[in-house]
């Protein structure tokens, strides 16, 4: 079966935009398909007869669990599996308080957000010097 070398999507990592770039080596000819895991069965053809790919392809927004496979001439097959994320969709954000004036240092804030991965909160001023606060978060996948 052909060798399969994929430079991107890379395993983890989280693309703020939809349309991903997919580059990818085989060392030798070959017909290259995709598969979503939330799709099974269905294969997408991506190249014939071609060594290289490069081109950006959309994915649906959130986690993708995505199988590549290789077939040369003579029908063997070589798979790569590769999971990400898409986060193209800016966060919303609900509530905030204090709404305005004096805090006393106590903080809400409320937001939609479906794969939040740190929360930044910047206050004060010029004047009196700025202060951040910042939280992380851990993805899990579905």
């Amino acid at each position: 079966p052909p060798t399969i070398a994929v430079a991107s999507p890379a395993a983890g990592e989280i693309y703020t935009d939809r349309a991903v770039l997919v580059d990818l080596d085989l060392n030798e000819r070959g017909r290259v398909h995709y598969q979503d895991s939330s799709n099974p069965g269905q294969w997408i053809q991506i190249c014939t007869n071609c060594i290289t790919f490069t081109k950006a392809k959309t994915f649906k927004e959130g986690f993708n669990d995505i199988t590549f496979r290789a077939e040369d001439n003579s029908g063997n097959a070589a798979y790569y599996n590769v999971s990400f994320y898409v986060d193209s969709k800016d966060p919303k954000i609900n509530k905030v308080k204090p709404t305005s004036g004096f805090a006393s240092g106590l903080f809400e804030i409320e937001f939609t957000e479906d794969n939040p991965s740190e929360l930044v909160i910047e206050y004060g001023n010029s004047e009196t010097g700025g202060n951040t606060i910042a939280s992380a978060f851990s993805a899990s996948a579905p």
